[in-house]
């Protein structure tokens, strides 16, 4: 949905292949080690996917996403 599925397929292909290329004898290890760690790499990816779909489908949606593309005015740095 935040136009993040190629990327990470792409992603994934690596680190998959890396893991089998590490441990050949033992390919459910490697597919259990990679999982393990595409699992927390992809978590926060697919919640903001969720929130965007989320918005997307809200009656608001209009107004949501003009909020969310508004630019937030910046906090001025802190003085020493």
């Amino acid at each position: 949905m935040v136009g993040e599925g190629a990327n990470q397929a792409m992603l994934d292909a690596a680190e998959l292949a890396a893991e089998l290329a590490t441990n050949p004898a033992d390919p459910d290890s490697a597919i259990r080690t990679y999982e393990e760690a595409m699992f927390i790499r992809t978590h926060p990816i697919a919640e903001m996917s969720a929130r965007v779909q989320a918005m997307m489908l809200s009656p608001t949606a209009a107004d949501d996403i003009i909020r969310f593309f508004t630019p937030r005015p910046t906090e001025p740095a802190p003085a020493d």
